[in-house]
């Protein structure tokens, strides 16, 4: 609880091009959402998005890796989950939005 911790995302772009810089939003929720449905809905759950710039992608499935630090706010506790989306704003033109966003179950004491 209000512990800061480092989180490393690697993103695969599928593009054909190389992509502009763009935004990672890191959310926690106590129910699983699922994009796109509710990820907008997401960004004020729990003291968080940290929204993280993110570099330009470079095409054809190169892994591009971020780290950054977040803090988890005090008054979280328990199973949560930790969702991380890629281009929150669609600034990256893609044919499908639906695999840009992942979430995991964490626990937190």
């Amino acid at each position: 609880i209000g512990t800061t911790v480092t989180l490393r995302v690697c993103v695969q772009y599928q593009g054909i091009v190389a992509s502009a810089p763009t935004t990672m939003r890191i959310y926690l929720a106590s129910q699983n959402q699922n994009f796109p449905a509710l990820a907008r809905h997401l960004t004020g759950s729990t003291g968080l998005p940290a929204d993280v710039p993110f570099p330009a992608l470079t095409p054809n499935a190169t892994e591009t890796c971020q780290q950054t630090t977040i803090k988890i706010p005090t008054t979280v506790l328990g199973q949560q989950y930790l969702g991380i989306q890629m281009d929150p704003d669609n600034t990256i033109k893609e044919s499908g939005e639906q695999n840009n966003i992942r979430s995991s179950l964490i626990t937190i004491q």
